[in-house]
C-alpha cells in the first residue's frame, strides 16, 4: 500500500505542476482546442507516467554503493562472523516503510472514499441514461431532442439535447437549440466522463476541481467561438447578457456555468482580441515539462528501501546481533575454537 500512496502522491504532484503552467500561459491563449487537448493530456500523462520504467535516481544513488547495499529490496541482510568459541549473526531490523502501519490506513481509506464516488457517480450516470430512454423522443436536425425534466432544461445530456419543443420557433430558442448541439458535435460528454472518473479517483486534490472547471469553461468557449462567428460577436454577447438578468440562467450553464460572473468572463473572452498564431510555440514548453516530470519521478521513486537506507547514513547502525549457542542445556557445550580444528585438518 506504500506504492499506491508513492503513486498517488506522483499523480497530484504532477497535476499541481501542470495547473501551473496552464495557469501561468495557455489560460490566457484562444486557441480553446488545443487547450482542450492540454487538460486531457495532462489528467491522461498523469495517471500513465509514474508507471514508466525509467528511474534516472538510480544512476545517483546506486544500489551497489556501500550506503545503499544496507538494505535492499526490504529483505533481511544477514553477516555471520566468528568470535572466541561463539559464532554471532547480524539481523538488520526491518525497514521503516515495512513496519508503518499508518500508510496501510491512510491507503485504504483513500480507495475506499473513491470506492464510493465512483459507485454513485456510475449509478447516477446509468439512472439519467435510463431516465432519458423512457423520455418521449423527437428528431431535429439530426439531433436527439427530449422535453425536459428534473432540473434539465434547455441544455444538452449525455447524447441529447433537452429544451421544449415550442421554444424552436424562437430566436432565443434557436441560438439555445444551435449552441447545445455544438457540444454534441465536439463530443464534449466524453471530456465530462473521463474528468468526472478522474475526480472520483484524485478527489482529494483541488487542483482536479479547478482543471475540471476549466475545461468546462473550455467547451463554453469553444461553442461561443462558433455561434459569435456565425451571428456577431456583439449579437451574439447581448443574447448571453440577457442571462445574467435571470436568478437562474434557463440555458447553456452546461452543469456549472449557471452564474453571473462565468457568463461575463465568456463574454469577455469572445470579445477579446483573438492570439496570434506566433504563440502556438507556447505549447512546445509542454515538452519540459514532461522532461520535469520524468526526473521527479525518477528521483521519487527509486525502491523505498534505497532512500530508507540512505537516510540512516552517519547514523547508529540499528542492527542486532543474535548469539547462536546450538549446546545451551545440553552435554555438548556448543564451544568452537580454532585450534581444534589445526589440530583435525
Amino acid at each position: 500500500m506504500n506504492s499506491l500512496l508513492y503513486y498517488l502522491l506522483e499523480v497530484n504532484c504532477s497535476l499541481v505542476i501542470g495547473a501551473v503552467l496552464y495557469f501561468l500561459v495557455f489560460r490566457q491563449l484562444s486557441f480553446f482546442q488545443w487547450n482542450r487537448y492540454f487538460i486531457l493530456g495532462l489528467c491522461l500523462l498523469s495517471l500513465l507516467l509514474p508507471f514508466g520504467t525509467v528511474r534516472l535516481g538510480e544512476l545517483f544513488l546506486s544500489p551497489t554503493s556501500p550506503v545503499l547495499a544496507f538494505e535492499q529490496s526490504n529483505t533481511v541482510a544477514h553477516s555471520i562472523g566468528a568470535s572466541g568459541d561463539l559464532v554471532s549473526e547480524t539481523e538488520m531490523v526491518d525497514s521503516f516503510w515495512h513496519s508503518f502501519s499508518i500508510g496501510y490506513g491512510i491507503a485504504y481509506g483513500y480507495l475506499l472514499v473513491s470506492f464510493v464516488l465512483l459507485c454513485r457517480f456510475v449509478l447516477r450516470y446509468i439512472r439519467l441514461g435510463r431516465r432519458i430512454r423512457q423520455l418521449s423522443q423527437y428528431k431535429f436536425e439530426g439531433f436527439t431532442m427530449v422535453a425536459p425534466f428534473g432540473h434539465y432544461a434547455n441544455c444538452s445530456v449525455q447524447h441529447v439535447i433537452v429544451m421544449e419543443e415550442d421554444q424552436l420557433d424562437t430566436p432565443d430558442g434557436k441560438l439555445i437549440f444551435e449552441h447545445e448541439s455544438q457540444h454534441i458535435v465536439f463530443k464534449h460528454r466524453r471530456d465530462k466522463l473521463f474528468i468526472e472518473i478522474f475526480r472520483c479517483l484524485f478527489w482529494l486534490n483541488p487542483f482536479v476541481y479547478w482543471m475540471r472547471r476549466q475545461l468546462y469553461l473550455v467547451h463554453e468557449y469553444q461553442v461561443d467561438e462558433v455561434l459569435a462567428n456565425r451571428y456577431g460577436n456583439g449579437g451574439y454577447a447581448r443574447f448571453l447578457l440577457t442571462l445574467t438578468h435571470q436568478s437562474r440562467p434557463a440555458g447553456l450553464q452546461s452543469n456549472l456555468f449557471n452564474t453571473r460572473h462565468e457568463l461575463v468572463e465568456r463574454v469577455q473572452a469572445m470579445m477579446s482580441k483573438p492570439s496570434s498564431k506566433k504563440k502556438r510555440w507556447q505549447y512546445v514548453l509542454t515538452l519540459p515539462l514532461l522532461g520535469l516530470l520524468l526526473i521527479f519521478y525518477s528521483f521519487i521513486n527509486p525502491p523505498k528501501s534505497v532512500w530508507f537506507s540512505a537516510s540512516l547514513n552517519g547514523k547508529k547502525n540499528p542492527s542486532k546481533t543474535i548469539i547462536l549457542d546450538p549446546g545451551h542445556g545440553g552435554k555438548d557445550t556448543g564451544g568452537f575454537h580454532l585450534s581444534d580444528w589445526k589440530k583435525n585438518h
